[in-house]
């Protein structure tokens, strides 16, 4: 099946890119710091799929005896079950979901490191903390935007550059990023 475009005349595809969801929440706040943070949910969400994915992989292989693994067991589904759930908890932008996912995988690459398993899985394990601090740091400037824009609050705009003609609107508050106030 082909992917088209949002807005394309053929009715009968069903996939879209980039997804309605993303679509819908750019057209209400329009501006590159919202744009930035919904595709940073997005990765920590595809992040949370990704790990969740591995880990069930090896915990299969390992419950199968394929590999001997002794410190993994059945129990780790939890763990798939939990990635999961705060990763869709991202992916719905809560603040908490977010930062619950970020410091659990701060904690297992922690724990990971002075257990002696540091290496490559401690590299992989970094990989998705960032992904998830990305994620958690979307949310919350996501939702201080959405708060901005619900009270009617002015949005600053970056200051145009040096040698660009002045923007109507650019560089009117003392800090960017910040509501005016």
């Amino acid at each position: 099946m082909d992917v088209e475009p949002v807005g394309s005349d053929n009715a009968s595809t069903r996939r879209v890119w980039p997804p309605t969801w993303v679509k819908r929440e750019i057209k209400d706040m329009d501006d590159m710091q919202t744009r930035k943070a919904l595709e940073s949910i997005a990765h920590a969400f595809h992040t949370s799929l990704i790990q969740a994915g591995l880990t069930l992989i090896v915990v299969i292989i390992c419950t199968l005896g394929l590999i001997q693994c002794a410190s993994y067991s059945l129990l780790n589904l939890l763990d798939v079950v939990l990635i999961l759930g705060l990763g869709f908890g991202t992916k719905r932008k809560s603040r908490v979901c977010a930062t619950l996912l970020f410091v659990y995988q701060a904690c297992n690459l922690i724990l990971s490191c002075t257990s002696g398993r540091g290496g490559a899985i401690g590299i992989i394990a970094l990989m998705f903390a960032y992904g998830y601090f990305k994620g958690m740091m979307g949310t919350f400037v996501y939702r201080r935007r959405k708060r901005a824009l619900a009270k009617g609050t002015q949005l600053c705009t970056p200051p145009p550059p040096p040698h660009s003609p002045p923007a109507q609107g650019g560089g009117e508050c003392c800090r960017w990023g910040r509501e005016d106030g």
